[in-house]
């Protein structure tokens, strides 16, 4: 393959972060939706690796 054919990263892509951590940090009665909250703006933001730290939504991502 020709150097100049391979797919080029934008510069925007080269920044992305690769990792995100939901963590498990509780605020008031509405964590459990804050939780889902992060996950989902994560998974919008295409991040490589998604550490969930709060158990239930662990789960119920998994399942």
């Amino acid at each position: 393959m020709d150097f100049h054919e391979g797919k080029r990263l934008s510069p925007i892509d080269e920044h992305q972060p690769q990792v995100f951590v939901v963590k498990e940090v509780y605020d008031g009665g509405n964590a459990q939706e804050n939780f889902e909250s992060e996950l989902d703006r994560a998974l919008f933001a295409r991040i490589k690796y998604i550490i969930i730290e709060p158990p239930r939504l662990g789960e119920e991502t998994a399942r």
